[in-house]
């Protein structure tokens, strides 16, 4: 007896359909072509961490630079802006890197 077209399209369909995929030994996630593990707690931590201390640090010298004599006060804001972008730069760096 010979299986209709209908009958080998539906075998054919089951067998290349699984539920059943490949996982990752360390996080269990489904290994795609695309798969990368969810990183750890201290490595976001750690980025943050770094990403606040160049930001701060690019501030302070932003403020010695352009004030040497501590007499403007207006440009706070501007330093700690500036800050703020270095250390948003360097966390995007950080996780383009990574």
């Amino acid at each position: 007896m010979v299986p209709s077209a209908a009958e080998v399209e539906a075998l054919l369909r089951l067998q290349y359909t699984s539920d059943r995929m490949a996982t990752c030994p360390k996080c269990g996630g489904h290994l795609t072509t695309s798969h990368r593990c969810p990183r750890s707690r201290f490595h976001n931590t750690f980025d943050l961490a770094l990403a606040g201390l160049v930001g701060g640090i690019t501030a302070l010298v932003m403020a010695a630079i352009f004030d040497r004599n501590q007499v403007v006060t207006a440009y706070d804001g501007y330093f700690l802006a500036g800050g703020i972008a270095i250390g948003m730069l360097t966390q995007s760096l950080l996780r383009a890197i990574d």
